[in-house]
């Protein structure tokens, strides 16, 4: 079994990454460039599996996370990939990102310091 620790680690990096495809970026020009969205799409669907393999007794101690939306979006990327709006995939990228990596880093040291389930 993998170390949770490690999926969290997976859902932060690839969170950062979403986030960085978009810096600086407007919602038209993501809209206009395949290249970005294909990017911003691939760590987005990263980090709903990584969620995924989060055991239920972590995601239970950390409530605050939207586990079952990070895990919703993931299977909207993959079985619905051409209805998944821009908008909201960019939005995805460029605000709730940044949000996740803060509060993944926070629970990866939580669990560091206190291993518990």
């Amino acid at each position: 079994m993998r170390d949770p620790i490690l999926y969290l680690d997976d859902m932060i990096t690839h969170a950062r990454a979403a986030h960085a495809f978009v810096a600086g970026m407007s919602l038209d020009a993501f809209a206009d460039d395949t290249r970005s969205q294909y990017a911003v799409r691939y760590a987005l669907h990263v980090v709903g599996e990584a969620a995924s393999k989060v055991p239920p007794a972590i995601r239970e101690r950390f409530p605050h996370v939207p586990w079952q939306q990070i895990v919703a979006m993931r299977n909207r990327l993959a079985h619905d990939y051409l209805g998944t709006r821009a908008d909201i995939v960019f939005a995805t990228a460029r605000d709730f990102a940044p949000l996740l990596v803060v509060q993944l880093q926070a629970i990866v040291a939580t669990l560091e310091a206190d291993p518990k389930p």
